[in-house]
């Protein structure tokens, strides 16, 4: 990878990261003037870490970074649905399917080469 592609990847990470503290730090600052109770939104929590996993596709420089990356948006769609019981799907009875796609990140960083 050229050293202006990985300085462009590192741009666009940094932005990303950049943006996820600045809307963080505005609600927790929203919460504290009680403008915004954070109590109704704090079940959207993992949408962070989808947004972290998105950050690890976006700036990936190895095939492998962009499997994790996927794994990490799968683990907070699974976080958010098991919070929020949808389709009937809790931790009790979904924790399995983490297993699996856990385990399929794997094979499939086994599987993809790696640029670097």
């Amino acid at each position: 990878m050229a050293h202006s592609e990985t300085a462009q990847y590192t741009n666009r990470k940094n932005l990303i990261t950049g943006l996820a503290l600045i809307c963080v730090g505005g609600i927790f600052l929203l919460d504290r003037f009680d403008m915004l109770d954070v109590r109704h939104i704090w079940h959207y929590w993992p949408v962070f870490i989808a947004l972290f996993g998105a950050n690890k596709m976006i700036s990936a420089e190895t095939s492998s970074q962009f499997v994790h990356g996927c794994f990490q948006v799968v683990l907070a769609f699974w976080l958010f649905i098991s919070i929020e019981h949808l389709w009937g799907w809790s931790f009790r009875t979904s924790w399995p399917l983490l297993l699996i796609g856990y385990g399929l990140s794997f094979v499939l960083s086994g599987f993809v080469k790696n640029k670097k």
